[in-house]
């Protein structure tokens, strides 16, 4: 590979990194906002005299660089919906129902996502939603100026996670029975659309066939 065919592909791949990374957030419940496990395998959301979480981290680069908007970190947001743990299988558990994660910027704008949680998972005291960070959001939506919303917009999905811990021991038989409620803390991070590693690696390939055409040609 010569040195015009080795900086071309570098280049493609050190853009498919920073793309790879982009803007998240981090986030934490506010004064009376909890997950309220309800009984009957629900749980939900719930509280807060206006919202029910506010952002506490905002980083682009894998977690690296701070986000340049200086309003982000201090927005508040709200998570809607019914959600149901299926049957346990050890310390894991299916989770059906959906909501909308909503995030309000400086301006009233909301940035909105549909959300789905995947998966509980309940360990001692305490326990995780969407552990494996599958991508559980879909459908985001953006029309405001804030820089860093616009930029976690681009991507229309990501993943959300949330976790929290309790005073005592849990189990997932207990919070489907309901009774118990805890504040949390969470995280959202875009996920890159499928077609972008596509376009990537069809323009890996493209520069080393033209390359190859090059030389046959000399």
């Amino acid at each position: 590979m010569n040195l015009r065919l080795t900086v071309l592909v570098a280049g493609l791949l050190s853009g498919s990194i920073a793309f790879a990374a982009p803007t998240s957030i981090s986030f934490s419940s506010l004064g009376g906002s909890t997950i309220d496990f309800s009984g009957g395998s629900n749980f939900s959301i719930t509280g807060g005299a206006f919202d029910q979480f506010d952002i506490t981290n905002c980083y682009t680069n894998g977690s690296v660089t701070p986000c340049t908007d200086t309003h982000t970190v201090g927005l508040d947001g709200d998570i809607s919906g019914t959600y149901t743990i299926g049957t346990p299988v050890g310390i894991t558990a299916p989770v059906t129902g959906s909501g909308i994660i909503e995030i309000k910027d400086e301006n009233g704008v909301d940035f909105t996502g549909n959300l789905t949680w995947v998966e509980i998972e309940q360990f001692g005291s305490g326990g995780q939603l969407n552990d494996q960070a599958v991508v559980n959001v879909t459908g985001v939506s953006y029309t405001g100026t804030n820089t860093d919303l616009k930029a976690m917009a681009v991507n229309l999905a990501g993943d959300a996670t949330l976790s929290w811990s309790f005073s005592t021991t849990e189990t997932l038989a207990q919070l489907k029975a309901g009774g118990v409620s805890t504040g949390y803390s969470g995280a959202y991070a875009p996920i890159p659309e499928p077609s972008f590693y596509g376009l990537l690696a069809l323009g890996v390939v493209g520069a080393i066939w033209a390359n190859q055409r090059k030389k046959k040609t000399a």
